[in-house]
């Protein structure tokens, strides 16, 4: 099971319920401008991702591709944004 990081974290992170994703189906996180973030292709099945970065900033907006196609988009709303299954 996936634990996000401690609320006294001091750089932003993201845990992202994504359902369950077969391997190779890669991951992209991009900003309000398009520009990526991350992008990732696991090797094995997944249905979590833990993203930590400083430019997560809070009170801005990302989208989540997964395989290429738009899955959801979450806002950053603290140090630590923990989002379900239900982000989709």
């Amino acid at each position: 099971m996936a634990q996000a990081p401690s609320a006294g974290s001091t750089q932003s992170s993201v845990l992202l319920g994504v359902g369950n994703q077969a391997a190779g189906t890669a991951i992209d996180i991009q900003n309000a401008a398009g520009e990526s973030l991350v992008t990732f292709t696991p090797a094995k099945a997944y249905a979590a991702i833990l993203f930590s970065s400083p430019d997560l900033a809070q009170g801005a907006e990302y989208t989540l591709y997964l395989g290429g196609s738009a899955y959801g988009s979450f806002t950053q709303s603290s140090v630590v944004t923990t989002l379900g299954g239900q982000s989709r």
